[in-house]
């Protein structure tokens, strides 16, 4: 396993995805701190001997066991995944190789840190019981959806440098213009494939019609669908008023 950790170190740090993920796409950079963070590390953990974690961690043991408490490594872990992706810090590191190779360092070790409480393979940093790894691991599930709220929902792009970078494989850029309305926000009847795309909707479904004069109308007691329809071949007879809504 400490290999195969080793292998997706690599993979994560090298071309195409550190290319990709610095000068163009902001997601294969997400994909990128994701495979470092949750699979590199959890596998360089796993796999390390304990006599070798227990030699490179002897000179910072007082402070490494401070820090691998669960809550502790919880908080660090997202202050690293909070502050690293801050559009201003992003800008340099993307820009600045000495920056980045840095911010690549910070992301493992805050990966590392993480996983402690729940791999860690010496008593020196005890891990948690099976029960409270399962809460630990949720609990970090849970907190990230705070600052991935700030990406999803943005009015534009919130990073110039991937805004304005070169477009890969013909992808085209979405602005999304700020005092324009989305078509909920709008209150428009329906999505656009579903204006333009009736006629996909299965059989025997249609889209609900208000009442008219070519449907029996609620307000008439006591005349079913059957004997409104024979009265209207016969007699041409208006219907009776309907409904107001």
């Amino acid at each position: 396993m400490f290999f195969a950790g080793l292998v997706a170190l690599a993979v994560s740090a090298s071309w195409p995805l550190d290319t990709i993920g610095d000068g163009y796409l902001f997601s294969v950079h997400m994909i990128q701190y994701l495979v470092m963070t949750l699979i590199a590390a959890p596998l360089l953990l796993a796999g390390i001997p304990g006599w070798l974690l227990r030699e490179l961690t002897l000179p910072v043991r007082p402070v490494l066991a401070r820090l691998a408490r669960p809550l502790v490594a919880l908080a660090v872990f997202n202050l690293v995944l909070v502050v690293s992706h801050w559009p201003e810090l992003v800008e340099v590191y993307v820009t600045n190789d000495v920056a980045h190779f840095g911010m690549h360092v910070l992301w493992v070790g805050s990966g590392l840190l993480f996983w402690l409480p729940v791999l860690s393979p010496i008593p020196e940093y005890p891990r948690l019981s099976e029960p409270l790894q399962m809460g630990y691991l949720f609990l970090s599930s849970v907190i990230p959806t705070s600052p991935a709220s700030f990406l999803t929902w943005a009015d534009g792009p919130f990073y110039d440098v991937y805004a304005n970078s070169p477009r890969l494989w013909g992808h085209q850029r979405h602005h999304r213009h700020p005092g324009r309305r989305t078509g909920h926000e709008a209150g428009r009847r329906d999505p656009p494939l579903v204006d333009h795309h009736r006629h996909l909707l299965p059989l025997g479904r249609h889209p609900p019609r208000r009442p008219g004069p070519d449907l029996p109308p609620r307000c008439c007691p006591g005349r079913d669908r059957a004997s409104w329809c024979d009265q209207r071949r016969t007699t041409r007879a208006a219907p009776c008023q309907t409904h107001p809504d």
